[in-house]
């Protein structure tokens, strides 16, 4: 078994799932017991209306996914997450 490999994603639903994988691994490997309290995840930004991300992360390419007010899709996503 390889441990890094890359993987093409190549539609919205791809990037979707690899996007929760990545917030909910914290929750798997026992760090924390929800993906927003995991320190070095962007996972609050999505729980929280009003938060600011930084410049440098675009949301978008995520809450695109889902229609509704920014606010609306943040909750989507963020339940989509927590499945």
């Amino acid at each position: 078994m390889k441990r890094y490999y890359g993987k093409w994603i190549d539609n919205d639903s791809g990037m979707l799932e690899v996007s929760r994988y990545i917030h909910l691994n914290p929750v798997e490997a026992h760090m924390v017991h929800a993906p927003e309290l995991y320190r070095w995840s962007s996972f609050y930004l999505y729980m929280h209306p009003k938060s600011l991300p930084p410049k440098f992360m675009n949301m978008d390419a995520l809450l695109d996914c889902f229609s509704g007010t920014k606010t609306e899709r943040k909750k989507k996503y963020a339940e989509f997450v927590r499945g």
